[in-house]
């Protein structure tokens, strides 16, 4: 059993790590089952943040507009995460994609064991695999959806935000 994790999410600009920016951080770190630490932070891009990423995300540029600079805030969420932690996330691949590339744009190392929660749960509750589609499309959101829906609360509002997700992972 994983006794000790942080659970993560990120919002973005877009679904291109070398091109899109992150607009927000969350995550939880949770010990023994109890939550013992929280990091929440918008992130300026420093561009215009695109119309369908507002209606998805809910962050608009006004948001934004006074938060740090990825630059910034990379430097805390490496300190919150430590040296040896795990994370878990929905979509793991996507949020580690972006946090790796910027690892490497600002000079620093992101190497961290990470599960993908959303994979798991399908695998394990389904006792079979996860079908093959291509991933970060409405197709690929709506199956993973359909296939855990059985086993977890899953409620998709218009907008959500990252605790909304981290906290249905718990």
């Amino acid at each position: 059993m994983l006794n000790s994790y942080v659970a993560l999410d990120i919002e973005t600009t877009g679904l291109n790590p070398a091109k899109d920016s992150i607009i927000e951080v969350g995550a939880i770190r949770i010990e023994n089952g109890t939550v013992t630490d929280m990091l929440s932070t918008l992130v300026n891009p420093g561009y215009h943040i695109p119309d369908r990423i507002t209606d998805i995300t809910g962050i608009d540029d006004d948001m934004v507009k006074d938060a740090d600079t990825i630059e910034k805030v990379f430097p805390r969420l490496l300190e919150f995460l430590g040296k040896d932690c795990v994370i878990v996330a929905h979509n793991a691949n996507f949020d580690v994609g972006f946090l790796k590339q910027n690892a490497k744009a600002l000079g620093y190392e992101f190497d961290y064991t990470y599960l993908d929660i959303t994979l798991y749960l399908i695998t394990v509750l389904s006792r079979k695999p996860p079908p093959i589609i291509r991933l970060h499309t409405r197709e690929w959101e709506l199956t993973h959806i359909s296939l855990l829906r059985p086993y977890c609360r899953i409620f998709r509002a218009k907008v959500w935000r990252h605790y909304a997700d981290i906290l249905e992972l718990m």
